[in-house]
């Protein structure tokens, strides 16, 4: 992991900490990975040599889905608080102002995406694009379906 740039190991944290908040404890890509059978040798292989575009393709694959079953407000919020978008995360404070709502009804709108994204379908369809995305980098087929 050391030969990652900051902005590719920012953008995986950002990730995690989304997949952390969606399941209620600590969830990352590699898990999702390994219990669609992935091996550890394409794990670290997808790690070592195609991880910048993984989550790239990952998150653009994630905001559009997002997009189709989310609010637009709330989609925005999620994407840009989680980082999902590349970018720094804004404070509630900073979206507040934005949006011309307060950080609190910020965070409601935040509370209210998360628990529509938590639920057991959609949980499984965030892990279905992360898998065919990987499978996509080493010329695998599409394999999941859609919700």
């Amino acid at each position: 992991m050391s030969g990652q740039s900051p902005e590719t190991q920012a953008r995986l944290q950002s990730i995690n900490k989304f997949l952390e908040e969606i399941y209620g404890h600590p969830r990352w890509l590699s898990d999702i990975l390994r219990a669609a059978g992935m091996d550890e040798d394409e794990i670290t292989r997808l790690r070592s040599d195609h991880l910048d575009d993984y989550l790239a393709g990952l998150l653009r694959r994630w905001w559009s889905w997002m997009a189709e079953i989310l609010p637009s407000r709330r989609d925005d919020i999620i994407v840009r608080r989680y980082g999902l978008n590349g970018s720094p995360r804004p404070s509630l404070a900073h979206l507040g102002h934005e949006y011309g709502i307060s950080r609190e009804r910020v965070r409601q709108l935040e509370k209210s995406a998360l628990k529509r994204l938590r639920y057991p379908a959609r949980r499984r369809r965030l892990e279905r694009i992360a898998v065919e995305t990987a499978r996509e980098i080493f010329g695998g087929s599409d394999r999941g379906g859609c919700d």
